[in-house]
Order: structure tokens, then sequence, then C-alpha cells
């Protein structure tokens, strides 16, 4: 039983370590949202907005004009449960690697390995859903290839937290 426990917590650990880090590509790159106007292409991701045109590309930071509007509010939900889910997947790798590693776990141990992990897929389903519904609902952006990442970021995550539940 204990080589299975083992190869369950490196198999979970690498795959919340490739979600960890589709989590962080997903919320740095800006092209959540994307809409072609001409030769125009405007892109908007949780905290840079970019134009491009054939030869030049200009981002900038995203300014809430409007603090209490929902697209305000919105964009700080996404911003926050997706860095969330950057650090409990993080956390939630070094919990199964320890698993793995570790021949006898400790009750608390054994807890983390199957919370932490549901705890940041949790989160990042509340983030990446906010963030594309940021950058979709009633806009012309439709979506991009960091809200894909995102979404990728959770099959990986939802596969290492099934995973982490078959950990004795």
């Amino acid at each position: 039983m204990a080589v299975s426990r083992r190869i369950l917590g490196i198999g979970g650990s690498l795959l919340m370590i490739l979600a960890c880090i589709l989590y962080i590509v997903s919320n740095a790159v800006p092209i959540w949202g994307t809409v072609k106007v001409g030769q125009a292409t405007n892109t908007i991701g949780l905290w840079q907005g970019c134009i491009s045109i054939p030869g030049y590309t200009q981002c900038s930071a995203l300014v809430c004009l409007l603090p209490g509007s929902t697209p305000c509010i919105k964009n700080g939900a996404a911003r926050a449960f997706v860095t969330l889910a950057c650090i409990f997947s993080a956390v939630a790798a070094l919990c199964l690697l320890a698993s793995a590693i570790l021949t006898d776990l400790s009750k608390l141990l054994a807890m983390m390995v199957k919370i932490v992990p549901f705890s940041s897929l949790l989160v990042g389903v509340i983030g990446v859903g906010v963030g594309i519904n940021l950058v979709t609902y009633k806009t012309v952006f439709s979506i991009g290839a960091a809200a894909i990442v995102g979404i990728l970021a959770l099959i990986l995550n939802l596969a290492g937290t099934i995973l982490a539940f078959l950990i004795q």
C-alpha cells in the first residue's frame, strides 16, 4: 500500500505543480478576452489591457475608474481567487510530495493532503469563472488564450485533487 501512496502522492504533486504553473501564466498573461476591430486587436487580462496593430503593441495596467462598479468588483475577485489558486496549488504540491516521501503520515498532513488540493480547486473554479464572466458577459470580447490556460489549470487541479482523495 505504501508504494501506491507514493505513486499517488508523486503523481498528484506533479499535476498540482503543472496546475500552479498554468494558474500563474493565466494570471499574468493579458489575453483573457480578445476583440478585433479593423486591423487592431484589443486584449484584456486580469491586470493589463493591450491594443495591437501590425508591428506595434501597447499595454497598460487596468485601472478602475468606478471602484464600486460590477466590472471592477469582478476584476478584483478574479485577481484574488486566481492568485489564491496559484498559492494553494503550490502548497498542495508540497503536501502531496510530503505524503509520498514520509512513511508515516500524521493526522494533520493526512487531512491537508485532501483539503488543500480541494481548496485550490474551489478558489480556481471561482477565479477562472469570474474572470471569464468579466471578459465575456455583455461585452464584445471573446474568450482568450489566458482563460483557456486557466481552464486547463482547473482540469489538472481536478485530476490532482482526485489523486489526493485516493491516498489512504
